[in-house]
């Protein structure tokens, strides 16, 4: 029996607490107007602010980068799912099960990364670690390109035009990742330099 008040006191005691918790969380419109308040400056104005010169080149300058990106992403689908035209592309000519299966793993990746892109550029400045993780996508697909070069499954004519439009691509997605951290960038000098 003693453990059964025991536990009721403790419930008494944890409600109590818990109710004077939620009583000092703002509900509804109250919650809206503290919102609003701390967030525009305490003007209590609704709707959406005008942004700081430097976000919206930063903004620009990321969604630039992951359209080009996620257009770069489709157009890789066309060598990857039809042999003839990786032959052109690439000089590679395959058509066994084994080379289908690769390409076919290959190009579902491809296709989820020009989404991921594409949902990325919705709101580029919220979703910049997208830009650094292409980034690294793209340096890897640079670095695999050199390996076939090197072991002879790759013209060196071919893929020197690819290399160099991957590095381009490379630079934007770094430009558009880093560029705010740069105290002399006129980005950084608009938006804080975060």
């Amino acid at each position: 029996m003693g453990t059964f008040l025991e536990h009721d006191r403790l419930i008494g005691y944890l409600t109590s607490r818990t109710s004077l918790l939620t009583a000092a969380v703002p509900r509804g419109r109250e919650r809206r107007r503290r919102f609003l308040s701390s967030s525009d400056g305490g003007r209590g104005q609704e709707g959406p602010q005008p942004e700081p010169a430097g976000d919206a080149r930063e903004e620009r300058l990321l969604r630039a980068a992951f359209l080009a990106g996620a257009v770069t992403d489709v157009a890789a689908l066309g060598p990857m799912l039809v042999p003839s035209l990786g032959a052109h592309v690439w000089g590679i000519h395959g058509s066994s099960g084994n080379y289908r299966f690769a390409m076919g793993y290959g190009a579902a990746l491809m296709l989820g990364w020009a989404a991921l892109l594409l949902w990325a550029c919705r709101r580029p400045v919220e979703r910049r670690g997208v830009a650094a993780l292409t980034s690294l996508v793209i340096f890897g697909l640079v670095l695999i390109e050199m390996a076939a070069v090197a072991g002879g499954v790759l013209d060196a004519w071919r893929a020197v035009p690819l290399g160099c439009f991957q590095v381009s691509l490379l630079t934007l997605f770094a430009a558009a990742y880093f560029l705010p951290w740069f105290p002399e960038s006129p980005v950084s000098r608009h938006a804080g330099g975060r």
